[in-house]
């Protein structure tokens, strides 16, 4: 599963609504996603954009539950652990909780071994073997497979 965020393009969210709501800890969220954005800024803390490479594109944020909206009665943003997810269609929420419940996922964005074409530059290979956790990887020559360093 290929991905890129707000942090690598620009990702329209015209039209998205609301799918559903997962749970995670805004530590694991930065580590998949990178830093937030906060697009709204009043009812939002933290937000994420993401776009999967077959088009679908996902929002995860707070909603009226941080301190933005709640002040000092509001969580802490680092401290939320419900979040919900925006999308043209249920495709986004699937593609959301396949990352966050997926025990193989791993973020290889930085461990090129090559140098990144155009397309390449933009997107993260997220799910990988369960042999290579843990274990030094590197990315075969059509960026397809992760494969054990040894």
């Amino acid at each position: 599963m290929r991905y890129a965020t707000h942090n690598d393009i620009d990702i329209s969210l015209d039209l998205t609504v609301l799918q559903g709501e997962v749970s995670a800890g805004y530590s694991l969220l930065c580590k998949l996603f990178g830093q937030p954005c906060s697009l709204e800024g009043y009812k939002t803390d933290a937000e994420w954009l993401v776009e999967f490479e077959d088009g679908t594109v996902a929002s995860i944020y707070n909603w009226k539950n941080g301190m933005n909206y709640l002040g000092s009665e509001g969580t802490p943003t680092e401290q939320i652990t419900r979040w919900n997810v925006g999308g043209h269609d249920g495709r986004a929420l699937e593609l959301i909780k396949a990352l966050l419940t997926d025990p193989r996922v791993l973020t290889i964005q930085g461990h090129i071994t090559h140098e990144p074409d155009e397309y390449e530059k933009h997107w993260d290979v997220v799910v990988a073997p369960a042999e290579v956790q843990g274990n030094p990887r590197n990315i075969n020559e059509n960026r397809k497979e992760v494969t054990n360093g040894n």
